[in-house]
């Protein structure tokens, strides 16, 4: 067994704030094929020009789940 310790000195948080400002996180855009989209984030807001079905159908809000997603969940 080692007795050898690490510490490690702590940057302050005026110095972490200033990396952290320092750093470009604005996230990059690129077109894709839509064979290739499965599992990316849309860089704009797509809405749908015709409401299906055109009629209020639930009476409660709710989500859908693929049944596999669900397995062993209780």
């Amino acid at each position: 067994m080692s007795d050898r310790k690490q510490f490690r000195d702590l940057a302050s948080p005026e110095a972490a704030r200033e990396v952290i400002d320092g750093l470009d996180l604005s996230p990059g855009v690129e077109r894709v094929d839509l064979d290739d989209a499965s599992g990316r984030v849309l860089a704009d807001r797509i809405d749908a020009r015709l409401d299906v079905p055109g009629f209020d159908r639930a009476k409660v809000d709710g989500y859908a789940v693929r049944a596999a997603d669900t397995f062993g969940a209780s």
